[in-house]
């Protein structure tokens, strides 16, 4: 455990290295959300609803997809292929830990101060638009929604390191996949809008994907949009992914390494 502790202690003195990063991403995320929250209120305009969301529903569902979208975020794939292209891998691997779980344990150490910032920022769009936030009391369902993001943020891990993975067969990943992967993930996981908002068919499709489940399905439940019958399945579906990304990952990782030729091998 004693080697755990140590890459924690070198994680959080790196993301405190980067305080300033954080402060200018902080402040340009404030800038973005809430000129996005003004886009849909002029949508908006006289109309009562838009695919069965209110105006203070999809304001409180834009502003907590936000909050969820950088709890659940991971770089660890894009770690994960620098370290296969800088031969840094090869330094793991001869050493008694796992290199998934270092990168688990690196991810969660770097997170806290970024994490806070983001916070602040989103309690301040908050605050801005408080006549039309909805704020839920019910302590189950906040329960729920609480569960509900730490499975969002497993299934969001296994995803990015799948992605990381590909690294193994392939001279760059970060800029063409990684690209890729975060359109479709903001697409397909709500970040944009409730998925109700889009035609039948793409949502169909949506819910046959994983991404659903890591930002629109939490804030379903915070908004008590869907029954707790739903919830509770829709929180098995969760951990259904959760196993079947995990299984996906591990065969593909065992078979990158057996390719990975690095320096140190």
């Amino acid at each position: 455990m004693r080697k755990y502790f140590a890459l924690v202690k070198t994680s959080l003195k790196s993301s405190v290295a980067y305080r300033a990063d954080f402060l200018l991403w902080g402040l340009s995320e404030l800038l973005d959300t809430i000129v996005f929250i003004f886009i849909w209120l002029v949508i908006f305009g006289e109309r009562n609803s838009i695919g069965g969301f209110t105006l203070a529903e999809t304001i409180t569902y834009l502003i907590g997809v936000g909050i969820i979208g950088n709890l659940i975020y991971t770089w660890v794939g894009m770690d994960l292929e620098a370290d296969i292209k800088s031969g840094q891998l090869s330094n793991t691997l001869i050493k008694p830990i796992s290199y998934p779980l270092a990168r688990v344990v690196s991810n969660i150490a770097e997170k806290p101060l970024d994490v806070f910032i983001r916070m602040v920022v989103y309690f301040i769009v908050s605050l801005f638009f408080a006549n039309k936030f909805i704020l839920n009391t019910n302590t189950l369902y906040l329960l729920l929604t609480f569960l509900s993001i730490i499975f969002a943020i497993m299934i969001n891990y296994q995803i990015s390191f799948l992605f990381g993975c590909l690294a193994f067969w392939t001279t760059s990943t970060s800029r063409g996949i990684f690209g890729l992967l975060r359109t479709i993930s903001s697409i397909f996981s709500g970040s944009y809008a409730p998925l109700t908002f889009f035609p039948i068919l793409f949502q169909t499709i949506a819910s046959f994907l994983p991404f659903i489940y890591t930002r629109y399905f939490p804030m379903l439940i915070y908004l008590k949009k869907i029954s707790m019958l739903e919830t509770v399945k829709g929180i098995g579906i969760q951990i259904l992914w959760i196993f079947i990304l995990y299984f996906v990952a591990k065969v593909v990782w065992k078979k990158g390494i057996r390719k990975y030729e690095g320096v140190g091998i």
